[in-house]
Parts: structure tokens; sequence; C-alpha cells
């Protein structure tokens, strides 16, 4: 029997009764806005602890400077001048209040308790604030308003159960626009087998795939639990029952019997996810994936990938998992598909300001390095717009590709081509993003909301051809490709993370790149494999990407791949030799410093080996934040990276070295065959033979012009000299004749 944790009988929550907390606009992101008539428009979206039970007595505080200008403004003393409405809408219930010389500089709004329940399905409350002054536009008024970033929420509230809801997922784990975010703890037993450690990479992967990078997460061994994670996170336990065997004391829905969760009517293979109020806080939840055998572990983590699972029974904390489908390529992207084809429906903005909307869609690996790919981009406008500042901006993964202007003297539907940039795209799931602003020539205008309107159509088609020399592993190795080179498909089937069987930071290390791929290929479910460092699966090796984490003398089999590694690690050490670099340093021992390195399989033809190592735990998490931190990311480049906390110093060796020069780095002791490398896109030894004359025929030449010109330069001085000489006689001998008498 495997060590487990162990709680005791956690007793019911003390009612605390009603509990308070204010929330200022800063918390949630939002800096001050200005506001001018005659309309302007600003939104807020947030979400709140799904824990609490919003009650009465909520309010908005608006702090505001209020400016009305304008010659009819002026007034005589004492009297009023009206500016119009602000307009404030919470949840769909809108409150109006007006504009006047004597509003105050702070206003308070009381949020009705119906007001308090959001209508997205994501569960975020948005904050609608609108200015209208349409006396602007029959006299000379000017309205200019400023919500103050110090505006703040009160919200009243009672602690509730949270809804136990599996076809909610990624809530409540993940909230987007989180007021507070509560970390998670992936648990996993102390003893990890292959199928567990894959099962966890799997769910790490899902949460990649569901949530994005501002999820914070761990992986922890189930005895490294420590009080404060017990009370403070949310858990997810991942692995056979028999890890787990304090789960016997909860209220699970399928109970813990031993070393079994009992279903009913489950089968002995199917997969099992379940959740439940956590042990140790009620304002947490506890979600068990696991199953009675490895196949249906298997199943549950594959399942949970997905983050839409359908409940097939009233109880809605519990799912059973009869099976799943994997395929080698989730999809295959078609050539040509439009909006609609993704399931969008045509999009039209009927009011002064900006709409933000974006489309999901998905790219294969033989698509993403074409140079032909591009949108034809169908929208139409009102004829009242502002040239000038009415536009639309499209971007794909967040990089800008052009910006549509709305032509007063081209109205009816319009068609724009708009290419796509090479290496905008990648593999898995891509996102456009379509901003569309719009300004009225005639301010006035955007009162009459129906002569204010764009529409972007769902006929918008997206043309994606197959890349005609895309720049694959076989011909070229570089970390500025990454993480596209190793993402085939969205699945991350082919891809197989190699770590030791006995390290927790190595596993927490391969969680949050598993969990970065998942992000990046938006993966509707995960098929990625695992190898440990010391039991090694033949068919994984011949056929798989590898991806190495871990500290370099936990790998043994790093002999067999040290030949092809850009810096390759003797046996036991877990600093490297680096060959043909321009400088290498000495480290201090027990520095923290991380390598990324990116070479050839030695195993298979084709086949690519990403290497994620450090000289100590921080290292190593160093080394994976240069390959999860967006922002880190962009400094990779060539095959060869040494990462510190603050610095990434990267290298191509396929530039440098000859086969000589990395030999001379090698002892007679080092049992090392050097096996040659060869990029043919970089590699050009015979050009440099052939051309090495050039270099001193050219100092040559240099020599001989200097010379020249020298020589020139002293001839000048001496005929000036000898013409100043001669003139100088002359000039005597008129002298002489002048002193002569007549």
């Amino acid at each position: 029997m495997r060590p487990s944790l162990w709680v005791s009988a956690v007793a019911p929550a003390e009612a605390v009764g009603v509990s308070e907390e204010i929330i200022d606009f800063r918390t949630l992101g939002m800096n001050e806005i200005s506001m001018f008539s005659p309309y302007d428009s600003m939104e807020l979206r947030f979400s709140l602890p799904e824990y609490w039970q919003l009650q009465e007595n909520s309010e908005l505080v608006l702090d505001l400077s209020v400016f009305i200008t304008g010659a009819d403004a002026r007034s005589e003393e004492g009297s009023t001048t009206y500016g119009g409405v602000l307009s404030v809408e919470f949840n769909g219930h809108l409150q109006s209040i007006m504009i006047d010389s004597t509003l105050e500089n702070r206003i308070r709004i009381p949020l009705p308790l119906d007001s308090l329940v959001s209508e997205r399905s994501d569960g975020r409350h948005v904050l609608s604030i609108s200015l209208l002054s349409e006396i602007s536009c029959s006299q000379d008024v000017d309205v200019w308003l400023v919500i103050k970033d110090s505006s703040f929420f009160v919200f009243s509230y009672e602690e509730t159960d949270l809804p136990l809801d599996l076809s909610l997922l990624p809530r409540p784990f993940y909230l987007r626009d989180a007021y507070l975010q509560i970390p998670t703890v992936i648990v996993v037993p102390d003893l990890l087998s292959k199928t567990e450690a894959k099962s966890m990479l799997i769910v790490a992967a899902g949460l990649g795939s569901a949530t994005g990078s501002a999820f914070e997460f761990e992986v922890v061994p189930v005895s490294a639990l420590t009080k404060a994670q017990q009370k403070e996170r949310n858990l997810i336990f991942v692995g056979m029952p028999d890890a787990f065997l304090f789960a016997g004391s909860l209220d699970l829905p399928a109970a813990l019997n031993g070393a079994e969760f009992e279903v009913s009517w489950a089968e002995p293979e199917d997969g099992i996810l379940q959740i439940v109020e956590s042990p140790w806080n009620p304002s947490r939840v506890a979600l068990f994936i696991s199953g009675n055998t490895e196949t249906a572990l298997l199943k549950a983590a594959h399942a949970f990938s997905t983050s839409d699972i359908m409940l097939m029974d009233v109880a809605k904390n519990i799912a059973i998992i009869k099976d799943v489908s994997l395929f080698e390529e989730i999809y295959d992207s078609p050539v040509q598909l439009t909006f609609e084809d993704l399931g969008y429906d045509t999009f039209t903005r009927n009011k002064f300001g900006e709409s933000a909307l974006t489309y999901d869609f998905y790219v294969s690996q033989a698509q993403v390095d074409s140079t032909e790919a591009f949108i034809d981009f169908h929208y139409n406008y009102s004829s009242v717009l502002d040239d000038q500042l009415s536009s639309i901006l499209v971007t794909i993964n967040d990089f800008p590709i052009a910006t549509l202007h709305m032509d007063s003297e081209v109205l009816g539907d319009v068609t724009s081509r708009i290419s796509i940039p090479r290496n905008v795209l990648r593999v898995g799931r891509n996102q456009i993003e379509v901003r569309l602003t719009l300004v009225p020539a005639q301010e006035c205008s955007a009162l009459m909301l129906s002569n204010t309107w764009g529409t972007i159509y769902n006929d918008s088609e997206i043309y994606l051809p197959l890349s005609v020399n895309p720049d694959t592993a076989d011909n070229y190795l570089n970390l500025r490709l990454y993480p596209n080179i190793l993402l085939e498909n969205a699945s991350l089937n082919g891809i197989s993370f190699v770590m030791p069987d006995n390290s927790p930071s190595a596993w927490d290390a391969a969680s949050k790149i598993a969990f970065y791929f998942g992000h990046k290929a938006y993966s509707p479910i995960v098929n990625l494999d695992i190898n440990f460092g010391t039991e090694l699966d033949e068919v994984l090796l011949n056929s798989d990407y590898l991806v190495f984490v871990g500290r370099a003398s936990e790998f043994p089999i790093l002999v067999e791949l040290n030949p092809y590694l850009p810096a390759y690690f003797e046996p036991g050490s877990d600093i490297p030799t680096e060959r043909g670099l321009l400088v290498s340093y000495r480290s201090q021992p027990g520095a923290d410093i991380g390598y990324v390195e990116l070479s050839h399989s030695p195993w298979a033809d084709g086949q690519i080996v990403l290497g994620v190592f450090g000289t100590t735990d921080v290292g190593l998490l160093w080394a994976v934040d240069s390959l999860t931190n967006d922002a880190r990311v962009n400094e990779l480049n060539g095959d060869f990276a040494v990462v510190t906390e603050t610095q990434i110093q990267t290298t191509n060796t396929l530039l440098l070295p000859s086969e000589e020069s990395y030999e001379n780095n090698l002892t007679e002791d080092d049992d090392v065959e050097f096996v040659p490398v060869v990029d043919p896109a970089l590699s050009t030894p015979t050009q440099v033979d052939e051309f090495s004359w050039v270099l001193p025929l050219l100092i040559v030449t240099v020599v001989v012009l200097f010379g020249f010109l020298l020589l020139l330069y002293y001839l000048s001085i001496f005929r000036r000299r000898k013409e100043q000489k001669e003139l100088n006689s002359l000039k005597a001998s008129f002298d002489t004749l002048d002193d002569d008498p007549q």
C-alpha cells in the first residue's frame, strides 16, 4: 500500500453572517476614464468568487469630476446648468443620473438584488456606463466627465456552497477576469507510475487549453501537500485510489471502499471524475481524476482535458467515462473556410464606440508556414461615419495585420483581401481579433443609433493553402520556431516527455511545459505520452518528438544523445560542456542555471529532441520559464540557450564550430563519439575555403593604395615648395629693379 494523506473529520463551517468587500476599479484593472459629450461609454467585466452569495446593501460608488463649459453653459449665480444623463447599467439593470452643475463628486448607486446575478454563461459581471448629452448637439454646451479609478464596489455577501458541477469546468478552478483567482494544486502519488505521470501531464495540458497563461498551479506529491495548500488552494487529485486513502472519509458520490471507488452502474475500466467540497476548506473544491484500473485513470484524464463534460445522470458532481476517441490528427484544417463554418454569426454594432470580436480557427503543420494565406474580409458600414477615426483593426495571435478605414465614398458591401504574414500563424488554435471602432463625422449622429452602425459578415473567408517549402524539423532546428516546431497536431500526439520517476521538481516543471503546449495548441483532447528517464519505451523513442525535463545527471540515456546535443553532459554531471561557443563562462558551484537545447534525435530520422535542464531545481525553473513565459519565449533563438533569472544567452552552434573544434573540447577519457549534425540551410564550409584568398588580397590592395596616395601627397608638397621658391626668387629680382635710381 502506498503512502497517503490522512485527514480528520472536518467540522461544519461556522456561520459568519454577512461580510463586506470593497473592490476599487484599479484592482479590477480599470484606469481613470475621461468621457466627452455628446456621447461616450465604457465597459468593465469581472468575476467574483463563486462561494460569494451577493446580498442587499451592495452598491457602486463613483468618484467623478464633471466640467460643463460653453457659451450656453454660463448662467446666473445660483442657477443649475444641465449637461445630460449618465446611464449606469450593471448586469442589464439600468439606472440614470442627471448631470448638472450640482452633481456631487462622489455618488452612491444602490445595486438591487436582482442586478447582482450575472447574465453571462462564464459568470462574469458587466458594468456599462454611458454619457448622453443631447443638449451638446443643439446648444453651445460641452461636458467632460472623469470617472476616477478610486471608484469602487461595495459587495455584501454570505459564504455559500460552491457549485459542484462538472459541466462548468474549468470553473471553479479558473474564472475569467477574476477579482480573486484561487491557485490550484495538482496532487499526485508519492510513488508515481508511468500511467499516473502521463495522466498528470494530460490534465496539465487540458488546463492550459481551457484557461491560458494566467492560470497559477503546481504539482505536489500527496505527502508534501502543506497545511497552507490544503486550506488555501483548490485541489485536483490525479492517480490511482490507493494513493488517496483519506478520501474514504469524504462524502464522495463514488465512495472509496478500500482501494477502489464504488459506482453501481460503472464497469471496472470506466474512468471516474468527481468533485466535492474540500475537506480542509468549504470555500475550496477537491476534484478526483481516477479509476479502478490504469486504463480507467487514463480515460478520466483524457475526458478532463476536453473541459467539456457531459452529465449523463441527475448528479452534477460525478461523470463516468465509458470511452474516449483519440485521433492522430484531431483536425484537418480545410484550405478555405468562412466565419460561418467556424460557428460565428454576422455581427452588427449600432452605436458609437468600440467592439472586440474574436474568431478561433485551426491550422495544421502543413499550412503554418504558407506565404500565400489571406482573409477575404467582408464588411459594411453607415454613411455617417468619420473616414479617419472609424476603423477595423484586424490582428492574428495578437499580431496586427491590417487596419481598414471607413471610406465615405465607398458605400455598400466591401470585401478587402488581407494577407497573413508568414510566421504569424501557429499549429493548432489561432485567433483573429477584430476591433470595430465607430465614430460619426457629426458627433450628434451618435444619438441616432440607427444611423451609426457597422457590420462584419460571417461569409468572410480565410484561405490557408499548404506550405510549399515548410521549415520542418528535417531541415531547420531553431528555438525561434518554438513551440510550433513541436506542435504537429492539436492533440499533442507524437510528443513524449522524458522525466525522472523520483523528482517532484521535474514533474512540476514538465507539467508547466505541457500546460503551455495545451494553451498554444488549444487541444480539444490531449494525447501526449511519457517516458521515465530510466525506463524508456523503444516505440516512443523511435517515433515521437522527445522533451527531456530535469537534471541531466538523472538521464543515463544522454550518453546516446550527447553527440547530437549543442552542449553535451558528462555522465553524472549537470553542467554541460559547451561546444564551439564564442565565449564560455565558468559558473560558481551550486549556481542556479538553466539550459535549453534543441537537436535531432539519434533514435529516429526526422524527429527532434528538446532538452530542458538545470544545474539545480531553481535553475530548471528558469529554463522552464524561458519556454512558458511568452515574453521570454520571444528571446529564444538558435539551438542552445543558457538561462538565469534575468538573462537568456542564445547561440546557434550550427553556425559556429567545425568537427575539429568539437573534438578539441573532448579529452581522451571522454566516451563521446562525434556525429556531425549538418543543417543544409546554414552550413557552407566549401565556400569558406574557396574564398579564403580574398581577405589577404584586400589587405595588400589597401596598403598599396595608401602608399600611392602618400606618395602623391609628398610630391604635391615638393612641387608647391619648388613653385614658392621660384616665386620668391622672381619677387626678389623685381625688388632689386625697384630700388635702382632713375
